[in-house]
């Protein structure tokens, strides 16, 4: 009966160590995909620039 209780008890310890991971690498991933995001919100923001310039200056015209 002893060996069993050990062996839930190290099943239970690598579930933890599993959730452990999947959620470092889940952080690790919107770490990537926010800063994607940023980047891409960014260049975005310098076209919308460009295109008002262009329309100012062709109002200008």
């Amino acid at each position: 009966m002893k060996s069993k209780s050990g062996y839930l008890r190290r099943k239970k310890q690598r579930e933890r160590e599993r959730e452990r991971t999947s959620t470092t690498l889940s952080l690790k991933q919107m770490q990537i995909l926010s800063s994607t995001f940023f980047r891409r919100m960014e260049e975005d923001a310098a076209i919308v620039k460009e295109i008002k310039k262009s329309l100012r200056d062709e109002v200008e015209a």
